[in-house]
C-alpha cells in the first residue's frame, strides 16, 4: 500500500510540473520566462533522481525499464556531456544551460517510467488541457489589452506591453506549438471524442491558436524574429570545417558564440543583421553547431526510435499521448527548440513508457548481481551495506548538484534585485547585488563580466568626485583591480565571447591616459573581440576609434574601411572614416565619405544625425572646393606644358594646417543601439599613479588562470 502512495506522490509531483511549465513565470528573477521554465526542468530532473534513489534504497536494488529508448537516450546524453567537457575547460555555463537541460531530459525519460508504473496518461492530458486553456484565455485577454501582463508588471520591475507580445509560455510561437499539439491530442484521442466539455475545450484551444497564428503573420509587431534558414545552413556548414567542432560542436550552450564567430558576411545586408541569435532556425541545425555530429546523430537515432516505438502495430496503452509526442518532435524538427516543449516531451514520453511498462523487461541491478550475475553466491550483509553506502553517496552527490543549481538561480534572483535597485537609482545596492550574483555563481562568465563592468563604473563615478577622500582614492584603485581581475576571469571562462573581451578592453581604455602599458593590452583585447566576432562591423569601428585616440589616422581609416566592407550601408562607419580622413588632411576623401553617410541616413527618422553630418560636410566643403580648384589648375598647367613640350617640376598640393572643426554625433547609438568600446569621461588619469597602475597591470598579467578564476 505504501508503495502505491509513493508512486502516486511522485506522479502528482510530475503532473504539477506539467501544469506549471507552460503557465508559470517567476516575476522576481532575471530573464523570467527562460529561467522559470529551466528551473522547472531542473526541479523535475532532481525530483526524479531523489525519488529513484529513495525507491532503490527501499527495494535494495536499482530498477530500470529496458525499453527501446534507453540506448539512444544514453548515447544522446553522453554526446552532450562530451561536448560540454571537451569544448570548454570550465564547463559550468554549459552544464547549467542547455547542456544541463538536455541531460535532465535524458535522466527523466530513463528513470521516471519505473516510478510512475501505471497508466496516468488521461490525467496528464487533462492537466495539459487546463494549462492550454489558461494560455488560450491569456491570448484572448492580451488581444484586448488587459491580460496577465498587467499582473506581472505589478509584481516586478519589468514593463511588458499589454498586447500579444506577452505570453506565459515565453513567446507567441511557443503558444502555437503547445496549443496545436493539444488540439491534435483532443481530436485524435478516442477517449475524448464525446461530450460537450470536450467540444468546448477544443473550441477554446482553436480560438487561442487562431489568435496566436494571427500574431505571427508578416507585418504584425509580434511576429517572431528568426534567422534566415540559409544563414543557419551556412553556419552549420562552417562548423563542420574543423574536425573537433564537427564532432563535438562548440558546446551545448554556445550556439550564440558560434553564431558570432561563423555568421556569413552577407547576413549584414539582411534586416536581422544586428541580432545575435542563440539558436538556428530549426533545432537540428542548432544541434550540429552546438553539440556536433555525435550529438546530432544520436538525436536522430533517438527520434527515429521514438517514432518507431509509437507507431508499432500492436495494441498499446496511452494512445492519446503519442499524438502529443509526435507533434512535439515535429516542432523540434521545423522550429527552434525551447525548454517548455522539451520538458513536456520528457513528461509525455515518461507517462507513455510507464503506461506500457508491462511490455518491456524490468532490469534489476544490485551490488550482489553486478558481481554475481548468475546468483551463485547467497546475498550477504556486506553486499547490503555496500549497496546502502553507494546509495547514500549518490544521494550526497545529488544534494551537492541541487545546491549548485540553487546557487545558479539564486544568482539570477540577485541580478533581478540589482535591476530593481537600478530602477530606483540605488547604485550602491546595484553593485552589492551584482557582487552577490558573482559570488553565488563564480564560475559563470556572465556574472564575472557584469561585475567587472559595475566595478569600473563605480570607480569612474568616484574618480569624478570633486571632494574625493583618501579612503575613496584607495577604493578606486581596488575597484580597478577588481574590474581587471573579473574581466580577465570572464575571458578565461568564455574565451569565445566577444562581450567579455570588449569589457576587458573598456577597462584598459579608461587607463590609456594613466599608463602606456594599457595601450597594448587594450589593442589585444579589442583584437580578440574582433576575432571572435569577425563579421560584425562595429568590432572594426571599435578598433578604428582606438587608433583615433592614439592619433594613428591611417590605421584608423583602414579599420573603418574594413567595417564598410562588412556592411556597406552603415552610416556610422562612413562618418568615422571621414573623421579619420579629416585628421589625416585627406579632405576630398572625407567629403566623399560624408556624402555617402548623408545618403544612408533617413532624414525623417534621424534628423539630428542628418544635420550633424550635413554640418560637418558644409564645414569642409569650402576647403574641398579649393583643393579641387587647385587640382584642376594643376591639370590644366600640365596639359599646357605637354603641348609646349616642356617639363616642369610638379608642385605639391597645399592644405591648411588646421583641420576642420569636428562635431561628435551619436549616430552609433541611434542607428543600431550598439555602443563601441570607447572610454567614457573619467577622472582616473588625474587620480591614479602611473607607476602603481603599470605595476597593477603587470601583476595581473602574471596571475595564473586558476587563481584568477578562483579569486573570491
Amino acid at each position: 500500500m505504501s508503495k502505491n502512495i509513493k508512486t502516486n506522490l511522485y506522479t502528482a509531483f510530475v503532473l504539477l510540473i506539467a501544469f506549471l511549465t507552460p503557465v508559470l513565470v517567476i516575476p522576481n528573477i532575471n530573464n523570467p520566462f527562460f529561467n522559470s521554465k529551466g528551473l522547472l526542468l531542473f526541479a523535475l530532473a532532481i525530483g526524479t533522481l531523489f525519488a529513484y534513489i529513495l525507491n532503490s534504497f527501499k527495494e535494495k536494488k536499482w530498477l530500470l525499464s529496458a525499453n527501446p529508448l534507453v540506448l539512444p537516450l544514453v548515447l544522446f546524453g553522453g554526446s552532450i556531456l562530451l561536448s560540454a567537457l571537451i569544448t570548454h575547460q570550465y564547463p559550468y555555463d554549459q552544464l547549467v544551460g542547455w547542456g544541463g537541460f538536455f541531460l535532465s531530459f535524458v535522466l527523466i525519460v530513463i528513470f521516471a517510467p519505473t516510478l510512475i508504473k501505471q497508466d496516468f496518461s488521461q490525467k496528464l492530458i487533462k492537466v495539459l488541457n487546463l494549462a492550454g486553456l489558461i494560455i488560450a484565455l491569456n491570448s484572448v485577454l492580451q488581444l484586448f489589452g488587459f491580460g496577465f501582463s498587467q499582473i506581472f508588471n505589478q509584481l516586478s520591475v519589468f514593463d511588458f506591453a499589454n498586447d500579444l507580445s506577452f505570453s506565459l509560455t515565453g513567446g507567441v510561437l511557443l503558444n502555437i506549438q503547445l496549443l496545436s499539439s493539444l488540439i491534435l491530442v483532443n481530436l485524435l484521442s478516442k477517449k475524448h471524442k464525446e461530450g460537450w466539455s470536450q467540444k468546448i475545450i477544443i473550441a477554446a484551444l482553436v480560438l487561442g491558436l487562431g489568435i496566436n497564428v494571427y500574431a505571427i503573420l508578416p507585418g504584425q509587431k509580434t511576429s517572431p524574429v528568426l534567422m534566415p534558414l540559409s544563414a543557419s545552413i551556412a553556419i552549420a556548414r562552417e562548423s563542420l570545417a574543423v574536425t573537433r567542432s564537427a564532432l563535438f560542436g562548440y558546446g551545448p550552450d554556445s550556439y550564440g558564440q558560434a553564431f558570432n564567430l561563423l555568421k556569413p558576411a552577407w547576413l549584414n545586408t539582411s534586416n536581422v543583421w544586428q541580432y545575435s541569435f542563440e539558436s538556428a532556425t530549426v533545432f537540428p541545425l542548432t544541434l550540429i553547431v552546438s553539440g556536433g555530429l555525435l550529438a546530432c546523430l544520436s538525436w536522430i537515432f533517438l527520434t527515429t526510435r521514438t517514432i518507431r516505438t509509437l507507431t508499432v502495430k500492436k495494441e498499446q496503452k496511452a494512445a492519446g499521448l503519442k499524438y502529443f509526442i509526435i507533434a512535439a518532435i515535429i516542432w523540434q524538427i521545423i522550429s527552434p527548440l525551447n525548454t517548455m516543449m522539451l520538458t513536456l516531451l520528457a513528461i509525455a514520453l515518461s507517462f507513455y513508457l510507464a503506461a506500457n511498462l508491462d511490455s518491456y523487461k524490468i532490469k534489476k541491478f544490485s551490488f550482489n548481481n553486478l558481481f554475481d550475475p548468475f546468483n551463485l553466491q547467497p546475498e550477504n550483509k556486506a553486499n547490503r551495506y555496500t549497496f546502502a553506502t553507494i546509495s547514500v553517496l549518490l544521494m550526497a552527490g545529488l544534494i551537492f548538484l541541487t545546491y549548485q543549481i540553487g546557487l545558479h538561480y539564486a544568482a539570477h534572483a540577485a541580478a533581478y534585485q540589482a535591476s530593481k535597485a537600478a530602477s530606483e537609482e540605488k547604485f550602491n545596492e546595484v553593485f552589492a547585488k551584482q557582487e552577490q550574483s558573482r559570488n553565488l555563481a563564480s564560475r559563470s562568465a556572465d556574472w564575472r563580466r557584469i561585475y567587472a563592468s559595475s566595478a569600473l563604473e563605480l570607480a569612474v563615478a568616484l574618480s569624478n568626485k570633486t571632494d574625493i577622500t583618501p579612503v575613496e582614492q584607495e577604493q578606486v584603485i581596488e575597484l580597478i583591480n577588481v574590474a581587471i581581475t573579473e574581466a580577465k576571469a570572464a575571458t578565461i571562462l568564455q574565451p569565445r565571447s566577444y562581450q567579455n573581451w570588449l569589457t576587458l578592453a573598456n577597462i584598459y581604455l579608461q587607463l590609456l591616459d594613466v599608463t602606456e602599458d594599457a595601450r597594448q593590452l587594450a589593442f589585444e583585447s579589442l583584437s580578440q573581440a574582433a576575432l571572435t566576432n569577425p563579421n560584425d562591423p562595429f568590432m572594426r569601428i571599435n578598433l578604428g576609434q582606438f587608433m583615433m585616440r592614439l592619433e594613428q589616422w591611417e590605421q584608423a581609416s583602414n579599420f573603418f574601411i574594413q567595417a564598410i566592407e562588412r556592411k556597406p550601408d552603415l552610416p556610422v562607419a562612413y562618418y568615422n572614416l571621414a573623421q579619420a580622413y579629416i585628421k589625416n588632411q585627406q579632405i576630398l576623401e572625407a567629403e566623399n565619405a560624408l556624402q555617402q553617410a548623408l545618403l544612408l541616413i533617413d532624414q525623417e527618422t534621424n534628423l539630428e544625425d542628418y544635420n550633424t553630418v550635413k554640418t560637418l560636410l558644409e564645414s569642409i566643403s569650402e576647403e574641398a572646393d579649393q583643393l579641387r580648384a587647385q587640382a584642376e589648375a594643376q591639370q590644366a598647367q600640365q596639359a599646357q606644358q605637354a603641348q609646349q613640350g616642356q617639363q616642369t617640376p610638379q608642385e605639391e598640393l597645399t592644405t591648411p594646417a588646421a583641420p576642420a572643426k569636428q562635431v561628435e554625433p551619436d549616430i552609433t547609438n541611434q542607428q543600431t543601439g550598439l555602443e563601441p568600446a570607447t572610454a567614457t569621461e573619467s577622472g582616473l588619469s588625474d587620480l591614479l599613479n602611473e607607476e602603481e597602475t603599470s605595476n597593477l597591470l603587470r601583476e595581473s598579467s602574471l596571475v595564473p588562470e586558476e587563481e584568477t578564476i578562483d579569486n573570491q
